[in-house]
């Protein structure tokens, strides 16, 4: 795992996932229930924060935030 994944993985369990210590970076994070619509939101703040990355309204999709394997790809096509 990767610093990004890490940083990212951290995130979603303090904030949406409490019942989990970890994730795995494949789990489905939209089927699962653990991010929801108000979550993913949230998610692209504290991305565009942390990362200093701005994601466009056309890359806020469900295959992008499905998994942490998805969001890491994300964050790190933007910040190369």
């Amino acid at each position: 795992m990767n610093h990004i994944q890490e940083q990212i993985q951290n995130y979603i369990v303090t904030q949406f996932a409490f019942d989990h210590t970890a994730l795995d970076p494949a789990e489905d994070l939209l089927n699962q229930g653990i991010v929801d619509s108000i979550g993913i939101l949230q998610l692209v703040t504290y991305i565009e924060e942390t990362f200093h990355i701005q994601i466009n309204d056309d890359e806020i999709t469900p295959e992008n935030f499905r998994s942490l394997n998805t969001l890491t790809n994300l964050v790190m096509q933007k910040v190369q």
